[in-house]
Order: structure tokens, then sequence, then C-alpha cells
């Protein structure tokens, strides 16, 4: 969602954007951040990402500049391009080689970089980080989410000038607080409880027992008219389902799925409290901006990336990371205070309104741009 925010950020300031992606990857024809899913592409791409033993998946990484190489040198052998962006994915160096061997500005925006903790483990390490290097060094610009990244990444020899972080960012036309959610309430039963919710994929990186343990102490004090709603799918579904099956959490816990991403604005309407359990020293989690579009109560962990736009008790509420009862005592505060609910979630979509939209980053992506190059305006 990243990168296609980006495109339609581009887009809206009057910039036009071309994506060469994976088949079933890219934006449909009027620009909207969706991914085209389905197609025979995207069905290999899936199976592979999901299936494939991480040796082999790593080597399709690899083997994807070819394809990568091919189309993006079909795009520039026809003229007009004024900057290649592109989205880091380890391995894929062919976008920056082109780049330069066109003398067109490359900027790479980077979200993690080799040997740091991820979702996905990784085998290739010294590999992925012999061309990463390459590829930032030739990099006119390196975009980075996290203070984190740009110092890790000036440690390996990267100029800092160059290196620029931008948090992530939300589309506010599309998430925003008149969205309706009585129909998602009605739709998983959810009645008028309070509504404990999180968006993202269900995998053990997220935490969520974390949330659940929180949650069970807050039943446990008295506060039972509550439920937690988690939207998104993940090979960990069946783990979490068993815990919510025990103790305090039994019939407090409501799965959704995984639904079209047009309808996650529906889905937030629907909850009175978003968390984000955990992240990282270097991520800039999407989830969080989206939340704080809708004018929801946040409730997140005190990291530095996040404690970057969660100003404690402004715009939302900061627990210590990975501390449960620090967790619960926040979201007891906001159960018991809905007058403290409404008053952070409009200072949070303030903060996202003033600085956080995907079209604040691409003007700072294009004026970065003309201070390397003269470019049109648009």
């Amino acid at each position: 969602m990243h990168i296609l925010g980006i495109a339609q950020g581009l887009r809206e300031i009057g910039h036009e954007v071309v994506i060469v992606s994976p088949r079933g990857v890219e934006t449909n024809p009027n620009g909207n951040p969706e991914s085209s899913h389905g197609g025979f592409g995207s069905r290999v791409f899936d199976w592979i990402s999901s299936h494939a033993p991480e040796f082999v998946f790593e080597i399709c990484e690899l083997g994807y500049n070819v394809l990568a190489y091919r189309n993006i040198r079909r795009l520039l052998r026809q003229g007009h391009v004024d900057l290649v962006y592109e989205r880091y994915a380890f391995f894929t160096w062919s976008g920056g080689y082109l780049a330069r061997k066109w003398r067109i500005p490359y900027f790479v925006e980077v979200n993690e970089i080799a040997g740091v903790e991820r979702v996905r483990g990784q085998l290739l390490v010294p590999l992925s980080r012999r061309i990463e290097k390459k590829i930032f060094k030739n990099a006119d610009a390196v975009i980075v989410v996290s203070e984190f990244l740009k110092d890790r990444i000036a440690e390996n020899g990267i100029d800092a000038g160059k290196i620029h972080v931008r948090a992530n960012a939300a589309d506010v036309r599309m998430f925003h607080p008149d969205v309706d959610g009585f129909a998602t309430r009605q739709r998983f039963h959810l009645g008028d409880r309070m509504i404990i919710g999180f968006t993202g994929s269900l995998l053990p990186w997220h935490n969520l027992e974390l949330l659940f343990e929180a949650v069970a102490d807050v039943l446990d004090e008295g506060d039972s008219d509550v439920r937690v709603f988690l939207v998104g799918k993940g090979s960990y579904r069946g783990n979490l389902e068993r815990l919510a099956a025990t103790g305090s959490l039994k019939n407090h816990v409501v799965f959704a799925g995984a639904i079209d991403y047009a309808q996650v604005p529906q889905a937030l309407g629907a909850m009175d409290i978003c968390v984000v359990p955990h992240s990282n020293e270097f991520r800039s989690p999407i989830k969080l901006f989206e939340y704080m579009a809708m004018e929801k109560a946040v409730v997140a962990p005190d990291i530095r990336p996040i404690a970057q736009v969660i100003r404690n008790g402004e715009n939302g509420l900061l627990f210590k990371a990975g501390d449960r009862d620090s967790l619960k005592r926040a979201i007891v505060d906001l159960i018991r205070n809905p007058g403290k609910r409404a008053e952070l979630g409009r200072a949070a979509r303030q903060t996202i309104c003033e600085s956080h939209t995907w079209g604040h980053n691409a003007r700072e992506i294009v004026s970065i741009c003309r201070g390397i190059r003269s470019i049109p305006p648009a």
C-alpha cells in the first residue's frame, strides 16, 4: 500500500506515474490504490511467497531482475522519464542499474534492510547486504521511514546527506471519520459493545497474544462488555482462535478474516479503540496512520518511529513496548473515558491531515528530485 499510496499522491499533484511491477500487483487504470489480484500471475506469486522454501524464494527474488530489467528498459527507451522511484526489495538491482545507465535520477524507498528483524526470515544475508550497499551507493536519494534505518544505512558507508526520513501516511479521503461502521457491527454481531480493533496480518510478529492478555485482564477487572475485533488473515489464526476460546477471552474475540481493502474504512468505523500491539525501531506501520485518519483513539508501543507521530496523551496513548500491564492500563483509560477517546481521535486526524498524507510525501519526493535535476512542474 505504501508504493501505491506514493503513486496516488504523485498523480494527485499532477505528475504522470507508470508502474512496473510483477503481474497482479499493479494499480488499476484510474490510479486508485488497489491491487489487481486474482490473475494467473498473482496466483503464482502468492503460491511462491506462501509455500516455496526460503532459499527457493530468494533465488526467485534474484531471478525477478530478468523480468524487471526487460520491462524497465522498454519504458526508458520510450523517453520522457524524469525519475525512477523504487520500493527497495531484496536483491532487486535492475532499476538502479538502468536509471544510472540512462542518467535518470534514481530514488530508492527503504522499509527494511538485510539482517534486521522481519516477518519473513532471510538466508542469503551476506549477498543481500552486498547488493543493497551497491544500490544505496548509486541512488541519488534514499527515502527511509525511520531514523533507525537512516542510521544503519549511513553506518554502512552511504552518504547521510542523501538519506531522507519520511514516515508513512494515509489517504484522508478514503479514511475519514464520517465512514459508518454500523453495517460492519451488524455483519459481525458486535452490537453496541466497546470494540478494541486491529487490522493486519495474523502472524506471530504482531504479538497479538499481548493484546489478548491485556484484554483478558480488562475483562477480569469487570469491563465485560468488550470485544476484540481482528481484521485480516494469516497463518497464525488457528493459534489465536485457540487462545481466544479459553479463559476470560471466551466469546469476546471476533475474527473478521480477510476483507477487500476498500472495506477497511468501514471495519475501522466499527472500532472504538485501535491498537498496534507491536512494532520495531525501523518500521512505520501504515495501520497507525489509517487508524488516526479515521479519528480513532489509538494505543501503540512507545518505540521511536511511533513516538515521533503519537504524542502521548495528546493524539493517542503510548504503552511500554511488550508490557502487558501498561497496555491494559491504556485500554482501561480509554474504555472508561469516552470524552478522552473523542479528544484523542480528533487530534489524531488533525495530525494526519497536517503532516502525513500521501500528498505530503509525494511533494517531498518531487522537492528532493528538483534539487538534483530540473524537472517540469506538474
